[in-house]
């Protein structure tokens, strides 16, 4: 297929390109500090264990969060995925896991060209259930929700704020309000009994009705009288004179 299908032929052109930038973007420096570290003998370990390893977590990264690396991001391609599973960090490291070494890659590209029907996938992108495709066709399928995107272009749910509510003023307390208590029966049929008469035949507790006073003898006169009287001397009758 890929190799009557022109289309499928620039397709993978521009993957190799792609990973040709990631290349010397990576193995280029570590080449270069590795070599003169090797010449001073304080590198005892092939610089490729290294460089294949940062490659790994490059891709990986950066195709987690973003969709595609610096080199896929030239050549307009990006990785989706094909289920309604976001793309993360666990599927990027299976899918990049051969990028180690070269021979490895070459590998798990024919795997997959070997597999019917498929032509634009490698081995383990099928394990990772993803594919590479055009830039548009990742947006036109995000845009129809065949794809998550990238978990670093996930924006956050809006957060709202409530306006705080006033506080209301405190409540005076209710006053108690307290039943009277029913009045008992027995009291209610009980007959007062009658208090108890004095010797006089008075009630206790009623005042006895007033003595009116003794009156006097005849013979005798009030107190104050006989002193409160004057003596007059009679007078004899005028006389024609008038003297």
């Amino acid at each position: 297929m890929v190799l009557d299908d022109k289309h499928a032929q620039e397709f993978w052109l521009r993957r190799v390109i792609a990973y040709v930038i990631d290349v010397v973007i990576i193995y280029v420096p570590i080449e270069i500090i590795s070599s003169y570290a090797w010449s001073l003998g304080y590198a005892h370990q092939a610089p490729w264990v290294i460089a294949g390893t940062l490659m790994v977590v490059y891709t990986a990264l950066f195709e987690a969060e973003l969709g595609y690396t610096i080199g896929k991001r030239i050549m307009d391609l990006e990785v989706v995925s094909l289920d309604p599973r976001p793309y993360d960090i666990k599927r990027g490291l299976i899918r990049n896991i051969t990028k180690i070494h070269f021979a490895l890659l070459v590998i798990d590209m024919v795997g997959g060209l070997l597999q019917e029907g498929i032509s634009n996938q490698r081995y383990l992108d099928t394990v990772g259930n993803c594919e590479v495709v055009d830039t548009k066709m990742a947006e036109w399928r995000r845009s129809q929700g065949f794809s998550p995107p990238p978990i670093g272009s996930q924006q956050p749910p809006p957060v709202t704020v409530q306006p705080e509510a006033e506080a209301e003023p405190p409540m005076a307390p209710e006053p108690e309000v307290v039943a009277p208590e029913p009045p008992d029966e027995d009291a209610l049929q009980e007959v007062p009994e009658e208090p108890p008469a004095d010797p006089e035949g008075h009630d206790i507790g009623i005042p006895p009705p007033p003595v009116p006073p003794e009156p006097l003898p005849l013979d005798e006169t009030i107190p104050g009288e006989a002193e409160g009287e004057e003596e007059y001397e009679e007078m004899p009758p005028p006389d024609e004179d008038g003297k």
